[in-house]
């Protein structure tokens, strides 16, 4: 009967000498050594994914502001497509009445300026304010006030009252006045050639009793037919505060009425508005204008508007560069709200802590120029 053989056992001391003394591990140095090496390694790996991350953020970032301005300019673009539609036909007599106050008989908070385009110049940034008629066809048409016909102090004489109907609201423009000059009332019934409004009985429009007809009339739309916007008057504003651009709607109605937020821009912090004026008739652009004076309407035939977008990643690197468009620098102001010209005690709201773009655009106020009446 066989056996299997024992096997041979290695004395640890004859091992060591026959392997090396290797074969049992590594010495303090050597792990040191590698350790050190390791952390090396995964500090450079961090270091990369960091710089790559801040690098997407950015990135990410740049791209959110520049779709942001984008959809701005798309939407502001339209917008003054559409400003002045149904505001002219007076011939011109009518760029003659723009710029004039508005007495607003009714309940809703459409503005007081009586023209396409109205700009307000701000210390930081600008105002504008755009409007239209929101009627389908609206042809303006001459009317005869209470004083001229003997008529209630609460109705206006018209030459047809075709598409005329209750709850439509009118603006009427004085021939004579070039100061207060338009009455917005509301229809309350239509009878005839007449219409009863809703104004204070003893505010009636001033006729000059030496002529035939007292001044022309505006269909604006409708506040009745809430369920067909089309025919909603159109008035909106544009401006900027702490938390960027935004827009206002001006024809809700209530008691009392305010502006309704229909838009905003969060990446936007900065915006200019111009006239563009044409001097001698060419329909082209010889001079822009801001609007700390009044221009000569007549001649109003563009809108240049510039835009200070910010990347909304913070930077630890601040820059204190001066960021322009073709109208003038813009007026940089912290985060807060606050005049940028110094350091923010909070780096996160400093200004100098982000990365802007400028935009601009020129718009045509087609509805001037071509008319459409």
């Amino acid at each position: 009967m066989s056996t299997k053989p024992a096997t041979p056992r290695l004395n640890p001391t004859r091992a060591r000498d026959y392997l090396g003394t290797r074969a049992l591990g590594f010495s303090l140095v050597e792990l040191i050594v590698g350790m050190s090496i390791a952390v090396l390694c995964i500090g450079v790996i961090y270091q990369t994914m960091a710089n790559s991350s801040r690098t997407v953020s950015f990135a990410a970032g740049a791209t959110d502001a520049d779709t942001s301005a984008k959809m701005t300019l798309y939407m502001l673009e339209e917008q003054i497509n559409r400003a002045g539609f149904g505001l002219t036909g007076f011939g011109s007599t009518a760029t003659d009445r723009y710029g004039c106050t508005i007495t607003n008989n009714t309940d809703t908070a459409l503005p007081t300026i009586f023209a396409p385009a109205s700009i307000t110049s701000g210390s930081s940034n600008d105002t504008l304010q755009l409007m239209a008629s929101g009627f389908d066809y609206p042809v303006s048409r001459q009317f005869v006030g209470t004083d001229k016909l003997g008529l209630p102090t609460n109705q206006i004489l018209l030459g047809t009252n075709y598409g005329i109907t209750t709850g439509d609201l009118l603006l009427l423009i004085s021939y004579f006045s070039t100061d207060n000059c338009g009455k917005l009332y509301q229809v309350r019934s239509v009878s005839s050639h007449t219409f009863a409004h809703d104004g204070s009985p003893t505010d009636t429009v001033t006729l000059d009793n030496t002529v035939s007809f007292s001044g022309r009339l505006y269909h604006m739309g409708s506040t009745a037919k809430a369920g067909k916007l089309s025919q909603q008057p159109f008035s909106t504003t544009w401006q900027v505060d702490k938390d960027g651009l935004y827009v206002t709607n001006h024809t809700k109605t209530g008691t009392p009425a305010t502006p309704t937020e229909i838009y905003r821009d969060r990446n936007t912090v900065g915006f200019k508005v111009e006239y563009g004026v044409d001097t001698d008739a060419d329909t082209t652009v010889d001079a822009w204008q801001n609007g700390s004076t009044t221009p000569t309407w007549a001649n109003v035939v563009a809108i240049r508007v510039g835009l200070l977008v910010r990347n909304s990643n913070y930077e630890k690197t601040a820059d204190s560069t001066t960021y322009s468009w073709a109208g003038g620098d813009f007026t940089m102001q912290h985060l807060d709200g606050t005049d940028g010209s110094g350091n923010h005690v909070d780096p996160t709201k400093d200004w100098k802590h982000y990365r802007y773009r400028t935009y601009q655009r020129i718009y045509l106020l087609r509805n001037v120029v071509l008319g459409q009446d």
